[in-house]
């Protein structure tokens, strides 16, 4: 077995949504290490718009996701990002932007 002496590894970043059932949430996935370019994936599938050294991924839900990047020599790291709610921004009522609430 033949140990990759420069292993890729990825950083990754959630943003949450800014309000319930919002679905304007990000990850951005930074990899380092490896040979370039990267290929990335969001739950398995390929992020088609994605730059060849960074991605960022927009119009996510709350949930949680894998993120992968897999570098040129076909190795792979993975990444499980929790993209929250982000409740800091409703400091009144004009700041639910557009979102439904229900009371």
């Amino acid at each position: 077995m033949t140990q990759i002496q420069n292993p890729v590894t990825i950083f990754s970043t959630p943003v949450g949504v800014s309000c319930y059932n919002g679905e304007d949430g990000q990850v951005g996935i930074w990899p380092s290490g490896g040979l370039a370019p990267y290929t990335f994936l969001l739950n398995g599938n390929p992020i088609l718009n994605a730059f060849p050294l960074d991605s960022l991924v927009e119009n996510l839900s709350g949930g949680t996701y894998i993120v992968s990047a897999i570098d040129d020599n076909d190795c792979m790291m993975r990444d499980t990002v929790e993209i929250n709610y982000s409740f800091s921004s409703f400091t009144s009522i004009s700041n639910f932007k557009g979102c439904r609430v229900s009371w």
